[in-house]
């Protein structure tokens, strides 16, 4: 009877905590800064018109005009103007703006193929003949130099060109402020500036309670820079969704804050702005990561997100809250039937039942926001079996349950996977971490696993270790201390590390000749990436005359496009293992640098983990002391 009471109270302090976290996450908050009331008429609007899978390379779709028109509907009610980034399939804009009473900013996109973007150039001048009291400028190309699609030569021909057939229309070019202070020969052929300015993207982010002073000083910077020209703030906002940069947190509080705080300094100064962006836009998930799709003022199904006014609410949970403690009851009702030695005991499963529920469904509905094609889901899947296995593999080790040899060849193979995956999305994030989320919650049990379970022969997964760690600190080093997420995520990774590795782990000395291979492979991928792969001198001379040098970065640009780099480290690591290739397994090691390098990261991050656990085979002397991890000699039983 004494038991049953102490897992009833127990589970009941447990599930309390799971609930007081979600209505915490759900609580509405106060914004500290001025509301705008309807009735407040806002500027400008950034508008892309596509939902669901749509997007502007998606081939034949076409946006049907009703739905243009109820967008601008929605928009007119605060906005009196939007502005568009190009006009293929978007002809119908301009006569739904003039049918609303607003006004457009008509952009023209412009990119590396002339053939598009004299296309472009044609109908956006067509339109504005068609629609001059409607079309109030004219934008020539959008953060093309950033991208470095086209030199700054070649812009000034577009952007003269558009002001020779329109003279009564202003004609600007959008780019981030760095680029007008690096590009500052533009200046005298446009009509007004047109800048971006958004804090969570600076180079060094910003966050939310610095945003306003940092947006006013580069208004400021720039204004004395080009003082002959007028200046037009023409993208700024802040996303409601995706991974911290920093101290720049997305949510859709920090989202209220910036957008009230912004009109309400835009309004005090008299600046001109454009708000980015009118909806949530999907597709942009593909190129800048979960956060892209979330900057919208409205979500993907036209409703307000509560950036205007009232009180706003970090997360909406809703089914997610239910179904999760649906879970967690469950689970609790089977705490009821397992016997117990103890009331430590008895704790230390609660806990464990309620870590893994609210990371469990926590990572579920962050990867019903941010995940964007067959592959990433396929990745989710692995990583939730994997947690899933780790939380009932944990149970027995928790109530000190006898383990028998089978039972330690399962324990050592969910660790081995757990290193591996920590290993492989950990490198993820030192090459290419700019628009990655955190997979902190789905890797949490696993990461406590390795910690509680500790076999006598995990030294033989030193390597791998010795990687997690490292990545770790640089992850570290490029996030800073102000991203709490990349903290918690650091934190899961180095769990795994405390029982086994040592100060001295890191001063053994390493074979020359797998250090002199890499050395080379990534001096040489480095090369490259820099003077090949992202110069823009190279850009500038390959739009005006055929070289040699464009040839092969074309090639080279066809060969990262097939992941090849990464396929052919991942095979080499393949072979090593299948064929304990010592040889294969350092060509592989080195080779893997080429692809993380050179863009190809997740198959490079891949054969790179996969090249060590190669090499510690070796090192353990024998595949079988290695994968005592998975396989336990038999004659130790």
């Amino acid at each position: 009877m004494k038991m049953f009471f102490f897992k009833m109270l127990a589970i009941f302090c447990a599930f309390s905590a799971f609930v007081l976290v979600f209505f915490f996450l759900e609580k509405p908050q106060t914004i500290p800064e001025p509301e705008i009331s309807p009735d407040q008429r806002l500027q400008c609007v950034s508008y892309t018109p596509f939902i669901n899978d749509e997007g502007p390379w998606t081939w034949g779709v076409v946006i049907p005009d009703k739905r243009i028109e109820d967008d601008l509907k929605i928009l007119s009610g605060r906005f009196d103007c939007v502005r568009t980034y190009s006009v293929g399939g978007l002809e119908y804009v301009p006569y739904a703006a003039e049918k609303l009473g607003m006004k457009l900013m008509l952009g023209i996109w412009v990119n590396a193929n002339p053939i598009d973007t004299k296309r472009e150039i044609s109908t956006a001048i067509e339109l504005a003949k068609k629609y001059p009291e409607t079309i109030k400028a004219i934008i020539v190309g959008n953060e093309t130099l950033l991208r470095k699609e086209v030199p700054p030569t070649l812009l000034i021909e577009y952007i003269n060109e558009v002001k020779a057939k329109l003279p009564s229309i202003p004609v600007t070019y959008a780019d981030v402020w760095e680029f007008w202070l690096k590009y500052s020969q533009l200046a005298p052929h446009v009509d007004f500036v047109t800048i971006h300015i958004l804090p969570y993207w600076e180079d060094d982010p910003v966050g939310i309670e610095g945003a306003m002073n940092h947006v006013e000083k580069i208004y400021k910077k720039l204004q004395s820079k080009f003082p002959q020209n007028k200046i037009l703030i023409g993208e700024t906002g802040w996303p409601s969704w995706g991974r911290p940069r920093e101290a720049a947190f997305a949510s859709p509080i920090n989202q209220a804050r910036y957008v009230r705080g912004f009109v309400a300094l835009a309004k005090g100064k008299g600046w001109d702005y454009n708000l980015i962006e009118a909806f949530d836009q999907p597709w942009k998930r593909n190129n800048e990561g979960a956060v892209g799709g979330y900057w919208g003022l409205y979500n993907e199904t036209r409703l307000e997100k509560g950036v205007f006014e009232g009180p706003v609410s970090f997360i909406n949970y809703q089914k997610w809250f239910l179904l999760s403690a649906l879970i967690l009851s469950m689970i609790f009702i089977l705490i009821a039937f397992c016997h117990f030695s103890g009331t430590l005991q008895l704790i230390q499963i609660a806990v464990w039942c309620f870590a893994f529920t609210t990371s469990f469904l926590y990572q579920l509905y962050d990867n019903h926001l941010i995940l964007r094609n067959g592959m990433e889901y396929f990745w989710a899947t692995l990583l939730f079996i994997l947690s899933s296995l780790c939380f009932f593999a944990g149970v027995p080790l928790l109530l000190k349950k006898q383990i028998s040899h089978r039972y330690t060849a399962i324990l050592n193979a969910l660790k081995l996977c757990t290193l591996l995956l920590l290993v492989v999305t950990s490198l993820g994030f030192v090459f290419d971490g700019r628009y990655r989320s955190f997979p902190t919650a789905v890797f949490l049990i696993p990461s406590l696993l390795c910690l509680i379970w500790n076999d006598p022969k995990a030294s033989s997964w030193k390597l791998l270790l010795q990687a997690l760690f490292v990545s770790s600190l640089i992850t570290l080093w490029n996030e800073t201390f102000y991203n709490l997420q990349a903290i918690g995520w650091i934190v899961v990774c180095l769990i795994p590390t405390l029982r086994i590795l040592r100060p001295r782990d890191f001063f053994k000395k390493p074979p020359f000749v797998l250090c002199l291979g890499s050395v080379v492979v990534i001096f040489a991928s480095l090369l490259i990436r820099k003077q090949l792969m992202e110069s823009a001198s190279l850009v500038e001379i390959c739009a005006i005359q055929t070289h040699f040098l464009c040839e092969i970065r074309d090639e080279i640009g066809y060969f990262i496009y097939l992941q090849f780099f990464g396929r052919v480290s991942l095979i080499l690591a393949c072979i090593s293992l299948a064929l304990s290739k010592k040889s294969m397994a350092d060509l592989a090691f080195a080779l893997s640098f080429s692809g993380l390098i050179l863009y190809n990261f997740d198959i490079a991050a891949l054969a790179l983990a996969l090249s060590l656990v190669s090499l510690s085979i070796h090192q353990s002397k024998g595949r079988q002391d290695i994968l005592s991890g998975v396989i336990i000699n038999e004659n130790n039983s």
